[in-house]
């Protein structure tokens, strides 16, 4: 019977194709939370005539586990402020907004603090008005120029 069982769990139901076989991913401990998060490619930037590695706005979309559109209008109420680093872009409507790993570590910081990096047992994300994220996202940034 357990064999039959077996059997059964090779194939996915009513098909004679073969079920795929995921690996489960080690744990991985570590101190640093950089070294688990990608935030992406960094682009190395002159500021101030000493180079810097930069991040996109991507990059700070995936640490605050939302999507860029959102990040962008955060930006635009002042939910957080407005980057320091700015780069023409190759598209003329626009300008790429860069933030230092320093930046996106300490706001991904905040968000946890805030609980709002995932959605509650409802599947709401938390509001921001609800929150001191505001306030603290701008003492961030301006501890760090």
């Amino acid at each position: 019977m357990q064999q039959e069982q077996e059997g059964m769990q090779e194939f996915y139901p009513g098909t004679s194709r073969r079920r795929k076989t995921y690996s489960k991913p080690a744990d991985v401990v570590t101190d640093d939370p950089t070294e688990i998060l990608d935030l992406g490619k960094a682009k190395l930037v002159l500021v101030n005539g000493q180079p810097q590695e930069l991040y996109p706005l991507g990059a700070v979309a995936r640490a605050l586990n939302r999507q860029p559109v959102t990040v962008r209008k955060w930006e635009s109420e002042g939910v957080i402020p407005r980057s320091p680093f700015i780069l023409p872009s190759h598209d003329p409507r626009g300008q790429r907004r860069l933030y230092s790993k320093d930046q996106i570590m300490a706001l991904r910081r905040v968000a946890e603090e805030e609980g709002l990096l995932s959605p509650n047992a409802n599947g709401k994300w938390k509001s921001i008005e609800e929150t001191d994220f505001r306030s603290k996202a701008l003492r961030v940034f301006t501890e760090r120029q």
